[in-house]
């Protein structure tokens, strides 16, 4: 999951290691400035599933940038945070997720805030376009890198989508949905692991196909599949 947070550094570091203390499986965090944030292109946004707008500073432009966005079809969470408790129904006008008033309670604000954001995305049938096939993500078993290709294979082991393109480039577009990188050729959707020992995924089709982890990297690859299932029984 993508978040970024803009505003004052110091409110958003607090609320950027309140977040990062939530299981949330393979969240990336950004800390923006208000300049920046006002400067920013609205397609750069995009990429975020979630933005935390602080609007205590300069407040007509950063609700300017917000509208912006809404009206440009953003199609993350905006949560609107601010000392001015009227600006909880412009908040409405922008497509606002939720409104945080900077007090003494923002923590649990916050919390509350991202637990909700989680609930309504596991509810979504999410699909994605794959060379004009509209694939329901929860279906795509891993994805395997190919030189300059990429192979995305589905939870029937005859359906493979080859694409062009870079398998980081494709990670970003499905990093909120439960996949973990294990390997840099192959990003594995966490539902079909079966489990993972020294060092590979066994994967619980495709008889038990099984995909290498690096021995560098596996005691954090299996505490991020740990966290996904923790995650998941909440």
């Amino acid at each position: 999951m993508n978040i970024a947070i803009t505003g004052d550094k110091k409110i958003a570091f607090k609320i950027k290691n309140l977040l990062e203390n939530e299981k949330i499986d393979n969240i990336k965090i950004d800390i923006i400035t208000s300049e920046d944030f006002i400067r920013l292109d609205v397609n750069l946004l995009q990429k975020y599933n979630v933005i935390y707008i602080n609007a205590s500073e300069d407040e007509q432009a950063i609700m300017k940038k917000a509208n912006e966005l809404h009206e440009y079809d953003y199609k993350g969470f905006i949560v609107l945070i601010s000392n001015n408790i009227n600006l909880a129904v412009k908040g409405y006008d922008v497509g606002a997720f939720k409104y945080i008033i900077l007090d003494d309670n923002i923590v649990a604000q916050v919390k509350k805030s991202i637990v909700d954001i989680i609930k309504i995305r596991r509810k979504k049938e999410n699909y994605i376009l794959l060379n004009d096939n509209k694939v329901k993500i929860k279906n795509i078993v891993y994805v395997e890198s190919d030189l300059h290709k990429i192979k995305v294979h589905l939870s029937n082991k005859n359906d493979v989508i080859q694409l062009n393109g870079k398998l980081d480039e494709f990670e970003r577009r499905i990093n909120m949905y439960g996949f973990i990188r294990i390997h840099k050729s192959y990003l594995v959707n966490c539902i079909y692991i079966l489990n993972i020992s020294r060092y590979n995924a066994t994967l619980s089709i495709y008889d038990n196909i099984q995909l290498p982890i690096p021995k560098d990297r596996y005691k954090e690859i299996k505490c991020i599949y740990q966290m996904f299932l923790e995650r998941d029984c909440v």
